[in-house]
């Protein structure tokens, strides 16, 4: 049996590379384009659908480098 792993924030910067460490597993790395995950419906279609053993929340409100440059 192959885990299913959910990334939230799977395609950011964190994301991205966790999903290279993982490789073998079955992942799915949700992104803005998945929807919403403050609302916790989006958040339980997503786990309903996929049906992760393990889920990496990474999913974050973030500026990037300018931000934490301006404002470190």
């Amino acid at each position: 049996m192959t885990l299913k792993i959910l990334i939230t924030g799977g395609t950011g910067f964190l994301g991205r590379r966790l999903q290279r460490q993982l490789a073998g597993y079955e992942v799915m790395a949700a992104g803005r384009k998945d929807g919403e995950l403050c609302n916790p419906g989006t958040a339980l279609l997503m786990v309903d659908k996929f049906r992760p053993d393990i889920v990496y929340h990474l999913a974050a409100v973030v500026g990037g480098i300018g931000a934490n440059r301006k404002r470190p």
